[in-house]
């Protein structure tokens, strides 16, 4: 992996599980649920699988409808037992996201990317090798000499 800082002109970051924790959902969760964790993850999946199966049947709808559906589905699955207005705030917990302290690039277009590893885990080798991994946006600006 090598980056060519001389190449880069603009940082392009992807918000989600990037900048913010999208399992941080489970603090709303843990409220109201017995198995937060669980509901957190298959919410998350869930949510993934449907924005891209609709890209790829290329039939986008509202990414809060998106929500809705993965967060009942999620629910469905671990027959947790919630109220309407509870199920509203659990789903008001998306526009509260925690965000990280300190990525996949769009690697198919010609751009380098630069992998977020804040987990520390082992890349998948179904996508093309980073050009370089970092675990925080300040090891990121040290490479790039800012």
């Amino acid at each position: 992996m090598t980056l060519d800082t001389d190449r880069v002109e603009t940082v392009f970051v992807d918000s989600y599980s990037t900048l913010v924790d999208e399992l941080s959902t489970e603090r709303a969760l843990r409220e109201h649920t017995d198995n937060p964790e669980a509901i957190a993850r298959i919410w998350d999946l869930r949510g993934s699988l449907y924005g891209l199966t609709s890209t790829v049947l290329d039939d986008f709808g509202p990414t809060w409808e998106r929500y809705e559906a993965s967060l009942d589905y999620a629910l469905g699955v671990a027959d947790a037992d919630v109220t309407p207005a509870e199920r509203e705030e659990i789903l008001d917990s998306v526009g509260e996201l925690e965000v990280y302290d300190d990525v996949k690039g769009a690697l198919h277009t010609g751009m380098q990317g630069v992998r977020m590893n804040r987990a520390g885990t082992e890349w998948e080798g179904f996508l093309r090798q980073p050009d370089f991994a970092v675990e925080t946006f300040d090891e990121f600006a040290d490479e790039m000499g800012v």
